[in-house]
């Protein structure tokens, strides 16, 4: 389900969130949000190859620059790439 929009970028200023992790891409609706938002770098996990490379059509230039990171795994396994984000980061 999509985060509003004013939630997340009150999440992300009120603590100065710069990396924007989620679990679960559907159609990239939250992630889309989120770039619009303007963290610097977007992680996102999905067990479905379908939902990810439909990702990587969406932001093709963000994903081959490595702005954004989609994973295909499943999120029960979060935990094996959360730390690589670093501090400051938001989980949806």
């Amino acid at each position: 389900m999509p985060i509003d929009l004013e939630i997340l970028r009150n999440q992300k200023d009120k603590n100065d969130c710069k990396y924007f992790f989620e679990t679960g891409l559907y159609h990239a609706t939250t992630l889309e949000k989120a770039v619009e938002i303007g963290f610097e770098k977007y992680f996102s996990i999905e067990l479905y190859t379908s939902f990810c490379e439909m990702a990587k059509e969406k932001f093709p230039k963000k994903t081959s620059t490595g702005e954004i990171t989609i994973i295909n795994d499943d999120s029960a396994n979060m935990k094996n790439y959360v730390e690589l984000v670093g501090n400051n980061k938001t989980l949806f």
